[in-house]
Order: C-alpha cells, then structure tokens, then sequence
C-alpha cells in the first residue's frame, strides 16, 4: 500500500490542484506584459507537461505490462477532457476543446522533456562525452569506423 501511494500520490494531489483551479469562477488576469490568453494558455501547457511526467513516473514503479510513456500520455489526456467537462458546470467557466490540445502538447512536451533529462543524465557522470559516432568504453574510446575500433593516438609533430 505504500508503494501505491509513494508511486500515485504526487500525481493524485497534482490532479487535486488541477481541479482546485479549475473549479474556480474566474482566474485573476494578469497585470503584467504577457497578454492574459497566453499566460493561461502557457499555464495550460505547464500543468499538463507535469502531470504527464507525474502519470509516468507512477506507471514506471507500478505498470506490470505496457508502455509508461504510452499511459502517462493517455491517462493525461483524458483528465484534460475530463477537467474540459468539469468546467461547464463552473459558472464563468467554459470547456474548450483547443485546452484539450494545448494539454496534449503539454502532456507531449513534459515526456519529451523527461526523455532528454534522462537521456543526459546517464551520461552526468563523466567529464566528457565522445564525439557523436564515437562510442566510450571502459578500456578507451572505440571508433565504430574503423576496422579494430580503436582511435589512435593523436601524434605531436
């Protein structure tokens, strides 16, 4: 039971706040620069692209057979449309379809950037990486062109 709630509860109380927003008459605009459609907008994309991220993490530690990436990205969309449906019955609220959309490019932007973290991040622990095309081992570096797969030395004149 632990592992359940370690693994959903960042998600479950991320929908929570979700909700929480969206069951709110109206959202204060915004005083500053930015125009009030983008921010929100923007804030659309950004609570989605965490939830996404949270939706797969859970998935990761808890999904016996299937993609996380796959689920976290279809279970984020259908609390988009779900939250979308949720609105209409908040007075001043209106659910939109094009927030579905901007959800699903959130939802899509937080897993690729959850990819791209991951992808550098096994890679943090050395100083440099080799060239693209050149691959590290434990011995050297190994240049898949060339026939040994060694480089060789580079020679001072």
């Amino acid at each position: 039971m632990r592992r359940l709630v370690a693994a959903w509860g960042p998600a479950i109380a991320w929908m929570g706040v979700i909700f929480f927003l969206s069951s709110q008459p109206s959202l204060p605009t915004f005083p500053f620069a930015i125009p009030d459609k983008v921010a929100k907008k923007t804030g659309h994309f950004i609570e989605y692209a965490v939830l996404a991220v949270l939706f797969w993490r859970a998935l990761r530690r808890t999904l016996q057979a299937g993609n996380p990436t796959v689920w976290a990205f279809i279970l984020t969309l259908l609390y988009a449309v779900s939250d979308e449906w949720h609105q209409t019955f908040v007075p001043g609220r209106h659910g939109r379809p094009m927030d579905v959309l901007i959800d699903g490019a959130g939802a899509i932007g937080g897993l690729i950037a959850l990819f791209l973290w991951r992808r550098n991040k096994v890679g943090a622990g050395s100083a440099r990486r080799p060239a693209p095309g050149i691959e590290a081992n434990p011995v050297g570096v190994r240049d898949p062109e060339t026939t040994d797969g060694v480089l060789a030395p580079i020679q001072k004149e």
